[in-house]
């Protein structure tokens, strides 16, 4: 579950790049994100630029309550 919550939260943020495919991939993307700045600053700038998507909407807020009022209650 926890890397489907990551995967989702990426995927918001429009960050695909760091998405791995294998181990093999993981740790490529790992040594990539430590060793190349420029490629760092992407992710990071990427971040920032679409933070407000994760934080300021409540979308995914409001169908997680839906789904467990409906479901369990």
């Amino acid at each position: 579950m926890r890397g489907r919550h990551t995967y989702g939260i990426l995927k918001i943020l429009g960050i695909q790049e760091t998405v791995a495919s294998s181990k093999e991939k993981y740790v490529e993307i790992a040594v990539k994100l430590a060793t190349d700045i420029n490629f760092r600053n992407s992710i990071i700038d990427k971040i920032k630029d679409h933070k407000k998507k994760l934080y300021e909407d409540d979308k995914t807020i409001r169908f997680l309550q839906d789904l467990i009022q409906n479901k369990f209650f």
